[in-house]
């Protein structure tokens, strides 16, 4: 009686070995999907910052094509940027009660990012003031082509002849957006090529900061640095504004502080080249608001020009090999440590 009972207590630990050993299994693969879903729904939380930055930008960018057209551009930066940065610094005063460690980190890439922001900056304000909304919008798409191509180098990735051959057909689509059969080329079509690939240049020094720094603060710097930056040639050019445009510039600030957290947040947390498609929204919301909004004509070759500069963007986001999630998670880790 006794060796049987043995005999079923030893069957028992058995069973219930087994079924703890089925269990840890069943627990690491949850733990693993789990790992896959984080990675995979970061990216999409990236996606909706980068949707939200585009049509938060754009209503920007209608402000500054319309109601401040006639401003200054250095006195547009100056003052946007510091509406922006009151803005920040009390979020970020809120937020943190001491100084952190990490403030002065990145001194170095931060003061290069305010140099190359600025100057995209007063680019792009040019460009809606001198260009038709929808043409200005068209051509800062290529922005998406110069982000993929330095994701490709700055992240060790190989460029092949194929990505030429696509180069060459967005630069076809920038060709026919600068309406060279319409009528004479102007000047002025270089201004958003310029604030283009300026601002590819400041993505990629936000992927590089965002590994180091905390987001608010890399914004705060980028904003208040702007700002101080065109101070002297605001000054310089000053022009009296009306209570009105106050009131427009410190929407403009609002969403100009907002535009630039929710591009740290999609770029911190998500690939460069899966947040390359949602970018392309500001293409069909460009050609709305200039055709609804500002009365434009809708012309062939700009929506052709969009076209082609979109698919040459689409094909060197798939082809070009991109740093993962779990690629910048590690870089965070290894940092840390």
């Amino acid at each position: 009686m006794l060796l049987k009972m043995t005999m079923t207590s030893k069957r028992c630990t058995q069973i219930t070995i087994l079924k703890a050993d089925w269990l840890k299994k069943i627990i690491q693969r949850l733990i693993h999907v789990k790992h896959r879903q984080s990675a995979a729904s970061w990216n999409w939380w990236g996606a909706f910052m980068i949707t939200l930055s585009t049509l938060l930008g754009s209503f920007g960018n209608t402000l500054i094509s319309g109601p401040l057209k006639n401003v200054n551009a250095y006195q547009i930066l100056f003052i946007k940027s510091m509406y922006a940065g009151i803005i920040l610094l009390s979020i970020f005063l809120y937020k943190n009660r001491t100084i952190p460690p990490d403030l002065f980190a990145q001194k170095k890439w931060q003061f290069f990012r305010i140099i190359v922001g600025t100057a995209g900056n007063i680019f792009w304000i040019y460009s809606l003031q001198k260009l038709a909304f929808s043409n200005a919008v068209t051509l800062s798409m290529t922005s998406s082509i110069f982000t993929v191509i330095g994701s490709s180098i700055f992240f060790s990735e190989k460029i092949y002849k194929s990505h030429f051959l696509i180069l060459a057909l967005g630069l076809c689509g920038v060709g026919l957006s600068t309406q060279p059969l319409g009528g004479s080329f102007s000047s002025y079509f270089m201004f958003p090529l310029f604030s283009a690939l300026l601002f590819a240049i400041s993505v990629l020094l936000v992927k590089k900061i965002s590994l180091h720094q905390d987001g608010l603060i890399s914004t705060l710097f980028i904003v208040l640095g702007m700002g101080f930056v065109a101070f002297p040639l605001a000054v310089y050019q000053w022009k009296a504004l009306h209570i009105h445009d106050h009131f427009v510039l410190l929407s403009a600030g609002i969403v100009y502080g907002l535009v630039h957290w929710t591009l740290i947040q999609a770029y911190t947390y998500a690939h460069s080249g899966f947040l390359t498609p949602f970018k392309f929204l500001r293409f069909p919301v460009g050609l709305f608001i200039g055709v609804f909004i500002f009365n434009e004509s809708l012309k062939f070759n700009t929506l052709m020009g969009g076209l082609l500069i979109i698919i040459s963007c689409g094909l060197l986001q798939y082809l070009a090999k991109v740093p993962s999630f779990q690629w910048m998670m590690k870089r965070k880790l290894n940092n840390k440590i």
